[in-house]
């Protein structure tokens, strides 16, 4: 194992290796911050440029745009309020109303420490866990898939910022989006309306661009003036930035679960980062002694999600090569560049192709201290987008957006369902519904519908099997205490009052 791990190593130091990785990462952080493009779109259109490359060479060029697509995602959230990519939706809470105060720089660097850091701490799960992750991996199962995605559904109501009725509605509402189309389990297909278009469902990538992208520019355009208000002093570009990676440190408990807990949701094959981000903002919140400071400014709120990110990578790494079965949708993607090079995934990249797991942990190591490195360095030119007059970011961003809808699959229809999400997004703004509830509610209704056919299936009708499995027990526990958290500590504080109104008289 030493031996595959320095031979990996000397091949991300031999030319043109260094320079692939640069490409790579700069490549994933641009797409990462543009709305509706992501790492995985990033990697499917540099795959025809690895067919005649060494699989090495070609994984320290795709990969990189991996670990930097999701800081990239992380720039526009804070700067713009507009996530990048779906796994950065919940980085929006804190790290935009910091840039609105001047403090983006603090933001930006908090973000680039803890996505740097939570990607290393994934990285060493997965390095940690080669020996054994082929017999572990077999004790996930759809009861497992189901109550994961299940507890990312009860989350929704913790990760409210206003209402939490208003929150569950939305949510509710994303469900019954996400039920458009065929049906996978059972055949058959609903809520059509005899029509093509939504043979399919609708467009996830559209969808994220109207709800967030489009209605995020409608607002900063009807809003006026600069991100950072006029009112607020510019001082130097780029100060705060190293505050905000020394910030990372002053939250230990917050980057270390989150980013433990990244690693764990990342394992389970299907749920994705968008699970992770939100789940990790929201046990931040809960666990914090000033949960009411969430979503005025709140650095912990940006360390959170961002850490979870990155470190869901190593844990997604753990099934796709273990297995063969993709741990999230770009994983997908690098099994099918697997495939166009003749390696197969499973236990013999464990015993006759080894070289290449320790290629693919240093190459998404060097790419995510990179890009944070990157982040770090340009952070005061990127501030300077809070000063500039939104008439002049605004458009072009419009522009971007439903380009990027079209663009995808090269469908007249997608630029539409964009158009008519984006007017979705606005009056759920204005009227105090969330957002990030729906996405979560449309993003995970397939997941929970699937997984939970499937387990019923394999127990022939009976639900005793969401409790009699160990991991899926693990789970259902959480989702009590999840939904029990509010009630207990509004008890506590109900306590807490009490005794101290009881001392005063």
């Amino acid at each position: 194992m030493i031996e595959s791990l320095h031979e990996a190593l000397a091949l991300a130091l031999t030319w043109p290796n260094p320079l692939l990785i640069l490409l790579g990462t700069l490549i994933g952080q641009i797409f990462g911050m543009i709305p509706g493009l992501s790492g995985a779109v990033a990697i499917s259109l540099m795959i025809p440029l690895t067919f005649t490359m060494p699989l090495h060479q070609a994984l320290f060029l795709l990969l990189p745009a991996l670990g930097g697509s999701a800081f990239g995602g992380s720039l526009s959230a804070i700067l713009l309020n507009i996530p990048g990519t779906a796994v950065n939706a919940a980085t929006c809470f804190d790290g935009h109303p910091l840039a609105r105060q001047g403090k983006a720089g603090l933001a930006i660097g908090a973000s680039a420490a803890a996505s740097a850091g939570g990607a290393l701490f994934g990285l060493l799960v997965l390095a940690a866990a080669i020996p054994v992750m082929l017999t572990a991996l077999l004790l996930i199962g759809p009861p497992e898939v189901f109550m994961l995605s299940f507890l990312g559904l009860c989350v929704i109501g913790l990760a409210a910022q206003g209402s939490m009725i208003a929150a569950l509605l939305s949510g509710g509402l994303g469900l019954l989006l996400s039920f458009h189309g065929y049906i996978s389990v059972v055949g058959g297909t609903r809520f059509t309306f005899e029509t093509d278009l939504l043979w399919d469902g609708l467009p996830l990538a559209p969808v994220f661009i109207g709800l967030f992208a489009i209605s995020g520019v409608v607002e900063l355009l009807s809003a006026g003036d600069r991100i950072a208000g006029s009112a607020v002093r510019p001082g130097r570009f780029g100060a705060g930035a190293w505050q905000g990676v020394l910030a990372v440190f002053r939250h230990p408990r917050v980057f270390l679960s989150s980013s433990a807990l990244g690693t764990l949701v990342g394992i389970i094959p299907g749920v994705g980062g968008s699970v992770t981000n939100v789940i990790a903002y929201s046990l931040a919140r809960q666990s914090a002694k000033d949960p009411e400071s969430f979503g005025r400014g709140n650095v912990a709120g940006v360390i959170a999600p961002e850490a979870a990110n990155d470190s869901k990578d190593g844990g997604a790494l753990i099934p796709t090569l273990a297995l063969g079965v993709p741990g999230s949708e770009v994983m997908a993607i690098l099994l099918g560049a697997f495939a166009l090079h003749g390696i197969d995934p499973g236990r013999q990249m464990f015993t006759e192709h080894l070289d290449l797991v320790w290629v693919i942990l240093v190459a998404l190591v060097a790419s995510n201290i990179l890009t944070s490195a990157l982040g770090l360095t340009f952070s005061r030119w990127l501030i300077a987008l809070t000063r500039v007059p939104v008439s002049l970011i605004g458009p072009p961003i419009l522009c971007l957006c439903l380009a990027g809808a079209y663009g995808l699959e090269q469908n007249p229809w997608h630029p539409v369902v964009a158009l008519i999400f984006g007017a979705l997004g606005v009056a759920m703004t204005r009227l105090g519904y969330s957002r990030v509830a729906l996405i979560i509610g449309f993003m995970l209704g397939a997941n929970v519908e699937t997984a939970f056919f499937q387990s019923v299936q394999i127990a022939r009708g009976s639900a005793a099997i969401f409790w009699e499995r160990p991991i899926s027990l693990t789970l259902f526990l959480l989702i009590v205490l999840a939904l029990a958290l509010p009630f207990l500590k509004a008890a506590l504080r109900r306590r807490a009052g009490a005794k101290e109104s009881g001392e005063t008289s």
